[in-house]
This record gives structure tokens, sequence and C-alpha cells, in this order.
């Protein structure tokens, strides 16, 4: 082992969390994992499609973001522990936030890895690729004189990172509130009441963040439709691994009034509505 893994088992120990295991040390380590060799991954030089100075598809304007990295990568995180803290206000279930954060350290883990290797295989420029690079006459191949590192990013259009990581974040988010609103249970008495409309509305609700940060992809010339579309594809299927590698089927038996029939050790909360 290495030396952090027994330190944090000793602490486990000493403060006497018996619902914190060594799988779960290994498990967070996965993500670590993932998120680094995505990161190292970030910073590698990606493959070059051809690029002539007369392909208009390349010669749009380059422009400032209107959402940084920065702030992509500090607003997904701050919104799924505000879920997952505000779910805990009434039931203090305190082991179900770790699984959230574990399960969505997965997703996104899982979906950044995806995301930055196929962004550094592929190697698509982006639509203001040609004003990124500052070609060196009309010599083809082209030659750019370009700030290296704006040049390196614009090979990685496709696809889209800011829609992947957006996507993933609200899609664990919506799984996680349909989940906790047994949206998908089968018909129940007790929803003829309240009905079921403000539950969806509830779980759609934060798709409208991630379109929103899309669409400035697009209009900021960072990614095509395309682009944002197949990052979306992939945001969402790294939140449904995350998700269910650790929570079960928001899918309920004809009769089952619980989300966590036939889970293991990663509960939902089934005392109430």
């Amino acid at each position: 082992l290495s030396p952090p893994l027994p330190l944090a088992l000793a602490l486990v120990t000493m403060f006497g969390i018996p619902w914190l295991s060594a799988g779960y040390l290994f498990d967070w380590l996965v993500v670590a994992i993932l998120l680094s060799v995505g990161a190292g991954m970030h910073h590698t030089a990606p493959a070059q499609q051809y690029v002539s100075v007369k392909d208009r598809e390349y010669s749009s304007p380059y422009m400032d973001e209107d959402v940084t990295a920065l702030l992509l990568g500090l607003t997904m995180p701050t919104l799924v522990v505000l879920v997952l803290g505000f779910a805990q206000l009434h039931v203090k279930k305190w082991h179900e936030f770790h699984d959230g954060a574990l399960a969505f350290g997965m997703a996104v883990g899982t979906t950044f890895f995806f995301t930055e290797l196929l962004q550094t295989t592929v190697g698509k420029p982006t639509p203001d690729f040609l004003a990124r690079c500052k070609a060196k006459d009309n010599e083809d191949p082209i030659v750019c004189l370009g700030d290296k590192d704006l040049v390196r990013d614009g090979y990685r259009s496709f696809p889209s990172e800011f829609a992947s990581i957006s996507f993933c974040t609200v899609a664990f988010v919506a799984m996680y509130l349909a989940a906790k609103t047994k949206l998908f249970r089968p018909s129940h008495p007790d929803d003829l009441a309240g009905g079921r409309l403000w539950k969806a509305v509830l779980v759609l609700f934060p798709f409208i963040l991630a379109i929103l940060i899309s669409t400035t992809r697009v209009t900021g010339n960072r990614s095509d439709g395309w682009d944002v579309l197949a990052g979306a594809v992939l945001g969402v299927a790294g939140a449904y691994i995350g998700y269910r590698w650790y929570f079960p089927s928001l899918i309920l038996k004809k009769g089952s009034d619980s989300t966590t029939e036939g889970a293991s050790l990663l509960l939902h909360d089934t005392s109430g509505r």
C-alpha cells in the first residue's frame, strides 16, 4: 500500500466510521488516477488534422471566453455539494453525502478521462483556429506563428470539454433528484395529491445550466454543434456510469416504494417523501 492509504485507514478506525471501508479509499484512488491521467493528456500535444489557410470552416474570429475553465471547475462541484448537502439536512445520512460525492467523482473522472482521450487522439481544429494560428503566408502545410498554447488548444474541439463536464454534472444531479423525489416509481395514491409535474420540472431544471454553458462554446467559436452534442452525450453517459456504480436503478418495481431495492451499502432516503 502507498503511505496515504494506511494513514487513511488508521484515521477511519480512530474516529469510528463503520461505513467508510478500505474499498472506498481505493475507489477514491481510482477517481484521482482518472483525473490525473486526464489532466496529463490535456497538457499533451494533440493530433493535428489537416488545415488550409483557405478553410472557411476554421476562419471565425478569436473571442474571449464567456465561461472560463476556472469558473466551470468551481461551479460544477459546488452545485453537486449544495444538492447533496441540502438532501441531508432532513435525514442526516452523511454517509450518503460521501457516497454521492464519490459517485460524482467517478462520473466526472470517467467523463474527463474519455473527453481528453478523444480530444488528444482526434485533434479536430476549433472554428477559430486560423485566428489562433496566425499562419505564415499561404504555406501548405500550414505554419502557425501564434501563441503555442492557443494553437495547441486549437486542436481540441472534439468533443467539447465544457459540454461534457457540464452535462455530466447536471445529469448526475438530475438522477439524484429523481431518486430522492421518487419520480419514476409506479403509480401511487400519494401522487394524486401533489402530482409529478413539479418533480419533473425540478429534475430537468439543471439542464438549463448545461445548455447555456454549452451554447457559449458555439457562440464563442470554441466548438461547433457536433462537438457540443458529442460532449453532451459523453457527459450524460459518464454521469450514468458514476451514478449506477454506487446507486440502484431509478426505475422502481411495481409495489415498491423504495429507491434502494436491490442496493448494497449505498442507500437513498426511504423514510419519507
